[in-house]
């Protein structure tokens, strides 16, 4: 009698295997990509409790707090023209001299659509591979913080 299996069962295992994979990869994506949101949430709030917090620092300092890094009105994104030059890269924002500015530890998106305060409150929004993230939502050309912490959702 012959040891081993047959041509048929090894099929019947790898059409098995493949369903399987099938139904399992995009869960996998999907847990993953809901993982970095979950991260830059985390980043998000972290950025607007340091922005906020720098500001109150060079407020009590007597200095003057950088109260707009960039703004982002319509559709058009502008970094404030009067910044210093550590923090301009080929007229782009250089996020790196910001972290080290606002001493905020982690990871820091590349590119900022909003970076300020006004009013009082710490305005952040930014997009990363595809999620954009914000902690104010804008109605009727008004911005207000979102209570519950900042939200990211993926972009469309």
């Amino acid at each position: 009698m012959k040891k081993g299996f047959t041509l048929i069962e090894l099929l019947a295992v790898i059409l098995i295997l493949g369903i399987i994979a099938l139904i399992a990869i995009p869960v996998v994506n999907d847990i993953i990509v809901e993982a970095r949101q979950g991260a830059w949430v985390s980043s998000a709030s972290q950025i607007a409790s340091q922005y906020d917090l720098y500001v109150q620092r060079k407020e009590i300092k007597g200095e003057t707090a950088i109260t707009n890094f960039v703004k982002t009105t319509g559709s058009t994104t502008t970094v404030n023209e009067n910044l210093d030059a550590k923090f301009k890269k080929d007229g782009n924002l250089d996020t790196v001299a910001v972290q080290k500015e606002l001493d905020i530890k982690g990871k820091m998106p590349a590119t900022f659509k909003d970076l300020y305060v006004e009013d009082g409150n710490a305005y952040v929004s930014f997009t990363v591979d595809g999620i954009t993230c914000t902690n104010f939502e804008t109605t009727n050309s008004t911005k207000t913080i979102i209570n519950d912490g900042p939200r990211c959702t993926k972009a469309a």
